[in-house]
């Protein structure tokens, strides 16, 4: 699908009209038609019927874990028989990494731990993929999340730009909302992801297993 391009910074940007089901823990696009549409239009989506329960508790792999799957050589074995899911975020980020070589290493990896899909629960211009992101919540979660990651990213000095701590913050939000432990090697999303509700650990920590 076609990733959505142009507008105003951290705007939520509006998509053709489509509802989502929720089936086996995972949200399925029906009636999509892909490609950009040559107008903006709103899209629909049954908050109610999306939300995630305890039952339905899995992972958010961030894209760090891949890199360090290949970087380390993981056993993929770690992986197996586990809830696990992923935005479309994390694949576009595999994808652009600069060393061609490299970014087809990690989307195999990530083919192969082939995490569940599903559609992030804010979007943003020129970052979300069409069909892929909800119509963000009226909560303002998004804004308040990536505001604390920025400050907490400022005071460590920490260099990440703009477009990368939106790319953060939709991944870290979604998994807040859908009941979803982060799992991340990033110690100020683990941060903001904790503080707002909810649950994150280091890849080292997922390995390890419960104590």
């Amino acid at each position: 699908m076609a990733a959505l391009t142009a507008g105003p910074h951290g705007v939520a940007l509006a998509c053709a009209e489509f509802r989502f089901a929720v089936r086996a823990g995972r949200c399925a696009a029906m009636g999509l038609r892909t490609g950009t549409p040559k107008a903006w239009r709103s899209f629909s989506i049954d908050a109610e019927e999306f939300a995630m329960t305890d039952e339905n508790r899995g992972y958010m792999l961030d894209t760090n874990v891949f890199n360090a799957v290949l970087k380390e050589q993981l056993s993929i074995e770690n992986f197996k028989g586990i809830p696990l899911f992923a935005t479309h975020i994390q694949a576009d980020e595999l994808r652009a990494t600069r060393t061609r070589a490299i970014a087809d290493q990690l989307l195999l990896v990530f083919q192969v731990i082939a995490p569940n899909n599903t559609p992030t629960r804010s979007a943003v211009w020129d970052v979300s993929a069409w069909g892929e992101a909800c119509w963000s919540d009226d909560d303002g979660l998004f804004e308040k999340m990536l505001s604390r990651l920025q400050v907490l990213d400022k005071a460590a000095k920490k260099r990440s730009s703009p477009r990368n701590q939106r790319c953060d913050i939709l991944i870290a939000e979604t998994a807040v909302k859908d009941n979803l432990t982060l799992v991340t090697d990033d110690q100020n999303l683990r941060c903001v992801a904790e503080e707002f509700g909810g649950e994150a650990m280091t890849l080292a920590n997922f390995i390890r297993g419960p104590a």
